[in-house]
This record gives C-alpha cells, structure tokens and sequence, in this order.
C-alpha cells in the first residue's frame, strides 16, 4: 500500500489477501487455470468442485513480492495478465516477503521484470497472460476538458510522452509533468480511434504556464479560465493541425496492441499466450 499511488483503492493489504487464502484453502476450494477453465467450457471437460480463478492485473511489482509467496505457501495458482510496455526490463529480482530479514524495508513500488515474471511461470505457481500493450488513454476527440496541473490525475499523459519510462511511473513524477497542457476528451486505447492534437497549441499553453509562474500560476483560483482563454485566442489567430485516425490505422493499431504483447511474452517466457484480458474492458470488434 502506497498512498502516494493514486489507484491505491485497488489495492488488497497484504493481511486481509492472506486470511482470504486461509478461508479459501480451510473451505476446500481448488485454483484451475484459464486452459482448464477454456476446456471445461467448451470441451465438456470436469474440473474440481469448488473451483476458482485468481487473477492478477497489469503487473505490480507487488504480485512478485506478496502474492507469489502468499498463492505458493497455501497451495494457489494464480494468473497475472501484464502489458509488455510496463515491464521492468532491468535484469532484477527484488526481496519477496518470505526472503525478508529482520529491518530489511521491502521495496513493493513498481512493475514487475522479466526475471520475476520468469520465475514465477516456471515455478508454476503465476501463468502469464497478456493485457495488450499499452494499457492507457489516448484523446479521441478536440474537446478540451482541463490541463495539466500539479497533483492531477492524468498519468497516462506521462506514459505516452515517455513509453520507455512507463515501467517507472506507478507514481507521477511531478517534476516531468508538462504543466498548462491541454488534456483532451479521452478514452482507453483500444476503444476508439485517437485524436490528434495540434503539438503547437500545446506547446503554446506549456510556454504561458512557464511565463506566468510554473507551479505558482495555479495558486490562482482562476487558472483554467485563463488557460482556456488563452487557447481560444491561439485557435482564433492561427491555423489548428490536428486530425483523427482512421479506421484502417484504428485497425491496425488494435492488431499491433494484441499481436505484439502477445509475441513479445511468447519469446520472453518461451510459451504460447492463448488468453488476453481486455484492459479496462475495452473490448473492440475493430481489427477482426
């Protein structure tokens, strides 16, 4: 638990996940995997009474330092669908829970590595499955809806502006976030095609931030009416370049984000990925 992390309500403390395990094990409920499940469905086959699925999202570090242990000690399996982008690609395994030593602060901020992904698929204990790729939001349309601001909860814009940081950013950095930037209408990637803004206008906002302050611009109580005035000037004196992608790019887009993270896993874990966890539940026709 993080409080610094701003989806911190998905968090399960360690405690309380544990006790869940102790009554699912005490009630004789069994862990099946996804093929189990797949083949149980379709094929007719028997699986165990009382059988469950536990399943992991996007690829916390925490999985690796408490869950793994945690699933292994009660007799569990588990199924983490992660998104390739945010893999730690650091060769690193971090102290788990049960290497701890006495005073020893386990670090839990994070997303996972390859190594500890690898480890865990061979233990047995974790199937990885695959999330797509990016797992964030992108603007789908030129309505402007705020800017970015100290403290504000659009993360996903540092992601974007950064891909190769992203595995380094369940927290915002607050001294890389481009303050005055307009934040558009937006939506999970795979849900619609993306808007294109104008880089200029952007830059312009960005620029008037700076001019009038930086941080200290929004101690006004005014401030967004200011930056909204200020694009309405922009647009009214110069011409606007933006655009919104078409659906062959859409298309293509969607069979990127499925069929990259799923290759890119097979070659890292040297297995074949046959379920996807639509992320955010953005689930597209698009692409078929």
């Amino acid at each position: 638990y993080n409080p610094a992390w701003r989806w911190k309500f998905l968090t399960c403390p360690v405690d309380k996940f544990e006790s869940h395990l102790k009554w699912l094990r005490r009630f004789g409920f069994s862990s099946i995997s996804l093929e189990q499940l797949y083949n149980y469905i379709f094929n007719n086959n028997q699986i165990p009474p009382k059988s469950i699925i536990l399943t992991f999202d996007d690829g916390y570090l925490d999985n690796w330092i408490y869950a793994y242990p945690l699933l292994k000690k009660y007799g569990f399996k588990g199924v983490i669908f992660i998104n390739p982008e945010f893999v730690d690609s650091r060769p690193i395994k971090r102290t788990r829970m049960d290497q701890v030593e006495d005073g020893q602060e386990l670090e839990t901020c994070g997303f996972l590595s390859w190594d500890e992904v690898r480890a865990m698929e061979q233990d047995g204990i974790m199937d990885i499955q695959s999330h797509a790729m990016t797992h964030t939001w992108y603007p789908v349309s030129n309505k402007i809806v705020d800017f970015r601001h100290p403290c504000d909860p659009y993360i996903w814009m540092s992601w974007n502006q950064d891909t190769a940081n992203k595995p380094y950013l369940q927290i915002e950095n607050e001294h890389e976030i481009r303050l005055g930037t307009p934040v558009y209408e937006h939506d999970k990637a795979l849900s619609k095609p993306i808007f294109f803004n104008d880089p200029l206008l952007s830059e312009h906002l960005v620029e008037y931030v700076k001019e009038n302050g930086t941080e200290h611009f929004f101690y006004q109580k005014d401030w967004r009416k200011l930056l909204y005035h200020q694009v309405e000037e922009y647009v009214s004196q110069n011409l606007i370049s933006e655009r919104i992608e078409s659906i062959p790019e859409y298309s293509s887009r969607i069979l990127w984000e499925l069929k990259s993270s799923k290759e890119i896993i097979e070659y890292q874990l040297n297995k074949k990925v046959e379920f996807l966890c639509w992320p955010g539940g953005s689930a597209t026709t698009t692409g078929r």
